[in-house]
């Protein structure tokens, strides 16, 4: 080998080298958004800007036609088969992102479905997959409203709660108690905006009738979106739960949904709720929680809408003995939300956007029905 090129091959080795290590080295500080009820910040689908959803609970991202049109993701012929959020199983097809970037991260060839599933559609998201996720380390602070993420493992402080995690066809699963009782493949999902949804089975069902014979649980009928579309009215049971056991860590008076066929996860709202910052250190396979002093749960309506067919119609319902609640029934349509009509919307997604986003901001409902009465519906309480 000639001396001069084998003195360049070594330069250019160690150049490559110096290079790699400094890029892993790097920090990205980008600001997020919960006003979605998702963690939502910017990337880059093939250079143009957009608005990614932080899916853990995913194994690939999702997009819709807004990015087939917008951001040049390439249809392909294969298909994929996907359990979503409900539980249904959907054939998607797949497509292509060339150049997916998160901050000054870029990936290549980034396989995921399409389908227009309504929230993600109508709220103009990318929902950025663990398989992207998972290639990163994250820093998630509440209060700032500020993400961080690295190739590098971040730094944690000795009163963090450590959480190891294991992967699950990307997603990551971790070990719980409830009242002494084990749980193995718990999915942490922040693609969930709820707190906490457990499977009612014989294992946990003990717990929840001795909760509901001392008047502690609150039944509803809702419907909830997720990739194969909005699902059926289901029954759900809520309660608050105490002696939550996560490594050392006690959790209490978390409110949890009860549901048949669902998988158990904890949603965006655990996390938002109970801690200041949350570090995803993937390199090393553990979370680390740095704890609020005091929850900050917020409840919800007992009664939700959404605009169907032109019409304002009712979504969810709770089910409760001598509440106004029960003026309701699922399907119901009604005149007006907080004065507005069914005619003040352009068209689906322009109510959706509207209510979903100005729900936060709500004490009360006031809703008008067909017949000219008018109820007033408060936040529930968690019991």
């Amino acid at each position: 080998m000639n001396k001069r090129y084998f003195i360049l091959s070594i330069s250019f080795l160690v150049f490559i080298t110096v290079y790699c290590k400094a890029q892993n080295d790097l920090v990205y500080e980008i600001p997020f958004s919960t006003e979605k009820k998702l963690l939502v910040f910017k990337g880059r689908l093939n250079g143009i800007e957009t608005d990614f959803a932080f899916d853990t609970g995913a194994a690939e991202g999702i997009a819709t036609t807004n990015d087939e049109k917008r951001n040049g993701v390439e249809r392909k012929k294969s298909t994929q088969r996907i359990v979503d959020g409900n539980g249904k199983i959907t054939n998607l097809q797949t497509v292509i992102t060339k150049q997916l970037s998160v901050a000054g991260f870029t990936f290549q060839n980034v396989k995921a479905s399409i389908t227009d599933m309504q929230y993600l559609y109508c709220m103009n998201l990318y929902l950025l997959g663990a398989d992207v996720i998972n290639q990163l380390n994250w820093e998630i602070d509440f209060k700032k409203r500020l993400l961080k993420v690295s190739k590098k493992r971040f730094e944690t402080t000795g009163e963090m709660t450590v959480i190891p995690v294991k992967y699950s066809y990307n997603t990551p699963r971790i070990k719980l108690r409830i009242n002494d009782i084990p749980f193995d493949d718990v999915l942490i999902d922040f693609g969930f905006n709820g707190v906490m949804t457990i499977p009612k089975t014989d294992k946990i069902n003990n717990l929840v009738e001795t909760k509901k014979a001392q008047h502690l649980v609150t039944a509803k009928m809702a419907s909830t979106f997720a990739a194969g579309g909005l699902s059926k009215p289901s029954l759900t049971e809520t309660t608050l739960l105490n002696d939550i056991k996560i490594n050392k860590t006690d959790f209490n008076q978390i409110p949890a949904d009860f549901k048949t066929d669902t998988d158990f996860k904890i949603g965006l709202q655990f996390f938002s709720s109970t801690c200041e910052k949350v570090i995803i250190n993937n390199s090393e396979k553990k979370y680390y929680l740095l704890l609020k002093e005091k929850n900050t749960f917020v409840s919800a309506f007992p009664v939700s809408f959404l605009l169907k067919d032109n019409q304002l119609k009712t979504s969810s319902i709770t089910i409760a003995d001598k509440q106004k609640e029960n003026d309701f029934e699922i399907g119901e349509e009604v005149k007006s939300i907080n004065g507005k009509t069914a005619g003040d919307f352009k068209s689906d997604c322009d109510f959706l956007t509207w209510y979903f986003i100005s729900i936060a901001t709500w004490d009360r409902l006031l809703i008008e029905k067909r017949n000219g009465q008018k109820v007033e519906v408060e936040r529930s309480q968690y019991r």
